[in-house]
């Protein structure tokens, strides 16, 4: 069972792998292991289906936020202690009832006319467990309260996101942090804002969804050179760009990997200097080398590494938008990523 996953289109064949992308991590996994190392492979992290034999092993991996779960049925041999046989089963959504004739309770892919009926696994009907659910009740009444929570913060307008050049909320994360701890610079990675932050008055809910991974902030003490490179590193369009604060950026989007960089000044445009060495705070995940920037961070020393632990990303943005007394957000882009070549939307 792995973070590791892998996205195929068509789910009718276990043993047809030409709607599968070969370059997922899950088949590249599978296909390099030597045959007969595992029997079964439960795959996760890219929120598509998977229900085939890669290399020989049954491998499942079933849509995300719950809404389905995959079984792989094994034959054992207990005498000799290994898998004779194995059989993958149909992904079964969890609800209580489906579309009569399916497996499934989504009105998108229902026949025409189908009714509900009581869904059934293994024999049973699928039914709410009463145990369980008053078991957590209370702590789902704890947290109704605490995402409903009012912060005393307005946003004037809807700020949004994005994955590729940048964004009002990027910029909004980014000076947050900055401001928080002093820095000289922050970083903020595309792909750990998770939703836009909607006009009016402000939930902790809100913020929650904007942010909603356990990340902390990390204060990072690195030279001007080696800042340049985890730009260089996170602009090659293989994943979502940094939002930034107290520097500016430029890259070519015509052009592939790390050719696409093209420079970066402090945000008063003074150029950094290679060996000078900055304070940059930025989300431990890609201190930790997350979204490219690994091979930097495994060169600074861990001593000028440093996690504050005191509270979450998410926390520490409420803390210093409450700083601003009521006075409604507006979002800003400010020219501080330049794109050059942008595609056309």
């Amino acid at each position: 069972i792995a973070h590791i996953g892998g996205r195929c289109t068509k789910m009718d064949e276990p043993h047809a792998l030409d709607s599968c992308d070969r370059n997922g991590e899950a088949m590249q996994y599978l296909e390099k292991l030597p045959a007969g190392t595992i029997d079964a492979f439960f795959a996760g992290h890219t929120h598509a289906n998977m229900a085939h034999y890669v290399n020989g092993v049954p491998t499942v991996q079933g849509l995300p936020m719950s809404r389905e779960f995959s079984t792989v049925e094994l034959w054992i041999d207990t005498e000799k202690n290994r898998v004779t046989k194995s059989e993958i089963r149909p992904h079964t959504m969890i609800c209580s009832f489906v579309y009569e004739g399916t497996n499934h309770c989504d009105p998108r892919t229902a026949p025409k006319g189908a009714r509900l009926v009581p869904r059934t696994f293994a024999g049973q009907t699928i039914q709410p467990d009463a145990r369980v659910a008053a078991t957590l009740d209370p702590y789902l009444r704890r947290v109704a309260a605490k995402r409903d929570e009012k912060l005393g913060i307005r946003s004037g307008e809807l700020f949004v996101r994005n994955y590729s050049a940048e964004s009002p909320l990027g910029n909004l994360i980014a000076d947050a942090l900055r401001r928080s701890t002093g820095a000289d610079v922050a970083l903020m990675n595309s792909g750990g804002i998770r939703s836009e932050l909607p006009r009016g008055d402000l939930t902790y809910g809100d913020l929650f969804a904007v942010s909603p991974f356990d990340n902390y902030p990390a204060m990072v003490i690195m030279t001007g050179a080696q800042l340049i490179e985890v730009l260089r590193n996170t602009t090659t369009g293989a994943r979502g760009i940094m939002q930034v604060s107290g520097i500016k950026y430029t890259f070519d989007a015509s052009k592939k990997g790390l050719e696409r960089f093209v420079g970066a000044t402090l945000d008063d445009g003074r150029p950094l200097e290679p060996e000078k060495l900055y304070s940059v705070i930025m989300p431990d995940f890609i201190a930790m080398g997350g979204d490219g920037a690994d091979a930097v961070m495994n060169a600074i020393p861990k001593d000028r590494i440093t996690i504050h632990y005191a509270a979450p990303l998410r926390d520490v943005l409420v803390a210093e938008l409450k700083k601003l007394n009521g006075e409604p957000l507006e979002p800003k882009v400010e020219g501080r990523i330049r794109v050059l070549n942008a595609p056309a939307r």
